[in-house]
């Protein structure tokens, strides 16, 4: 009988232990994690180097995030009015900001933002995709789907104005997409037209150069002048079209990260293209910004 006693008071105590060690592994992960003070060394390091990029020089902020100090201050009032960008116990809505500007601008890893930083992985993760969502939630206010009237650049210019109307596209399967989805389909107003490249088939709607005939721009830098009607809408297609590709690249100029091979989800990569076509949109206006990739 004393002998069951005996066990069963050792297995109290070794229950008890037991509980004595998650409670105190507990309240150490607690104390190191969820409730640890930050260093007030990392505070000052870091806010040294947030002033030094919004608060010395344009020049310093558009070689940082891309953008001058009125751009980004515009920016960082829109997300916290319109899209409920937030500040959080530890990090303001603008630091939020420039550590996703930082991003996409120069093309760099988490670790490197949280390294310069001075926050985790998962902070600066976290806070990347609190600001991607942001901006994208106001793509319905700043992107809008081509309307029935030609733009004047078009119209006003007479290379294009007797052959053209609207924008471009580049993928077969991009675009079986863009018109098919359920979810806001690309639409064609009514007798305007896309212009799709060689690969694509002439269809109501998609406007394709001639086939057979010169087609790209630097077939008709020989000083050979167009011979014919095909020639000669062919090379108006080809200079509308180079005008087009230009626009693409000033955008992966400011936005390296568009460049490169993202590390993200597939619905997190159309994300970030739809957010920097805002973002180029929003800059289009700052004569600062830079056109190509940062040193």
């Amino acid at each position: 009988m004393k002998s069951e006693e005996s066990g069963e008071d050792t297995d109290s105590v070794m229950v008890a232990r037991a509980m004595m060690a998650c409670v105190a592994a507990v309240g150490e992960y607690c104390h190191e994690y969820m409730f640890k003070q930050p260093s007030r060394h990392g505070e000052d390091k870091r806010a040294k180097f947030i002033n030094s990029i919004i608060k010395a020089s344009d020049r310093d902020c558009v070689t940082q995030l891309r953008m001058n100090r009125a751009t980004f201050f515009d920016l960082c009032t829109q997300l916290h009015e319109k899209a409920v960008l937030r500040d959080t116990r530890r990090v303001s809505h603008e630091e939020h900001s420039i550590m996703f500007l930082r991003t996409l601008g120069h093309s760099v890893r988490n670790r490197v933002i949280g390294h310069r930083f001075i926050r985790s992985g998962e902070t600066v993760s976290r806070h990347f995709h609190s600001v991607l969502d942001a901006i994208v939630s106001l793509y319905p206010i700043f992107i809008k789907q081509a309307g029935p009237a030609t733009p004047s650049e078009i119209q006003t210019n007479t290379n294009w104005a007797a052959y053209f109307q609207e924008g471009s596209a580049s993928d077969a399967r991009v675009l079986h997409n863009a018109l098919s989805r359920s979810d806001d389909p690309l639409l064609v107003p009514y007798r305007k037209y896309y212009i799709v490249d060689a690969g694509y088939a002439h269809s109501p709607g998609f406007m394709a150069p001639y086939q057979g005939v010169r087609y790209h721009l630097q077939e008709y830098r020989t000083g050979r002048a167009p011979a014919n009607m095909k020639e000669l809408f062919n090379y108006r297609y080809a200079q509308l079209l180079n005008a087009i590709e230009r626009c693409f690249g000033v955008m992966k100029g400011r936005f390296p990260i568009l460049k490169t091979a993202m590390q993200y989800e597939f619905h997190t990569q159309i994300q970030i293209v739809i957010a920097c076509c805002r973002m180029l949109d929003k800059m289009s206006s700052d004569p600062s910004t830079p056109t190509h990739s940062p040193a």
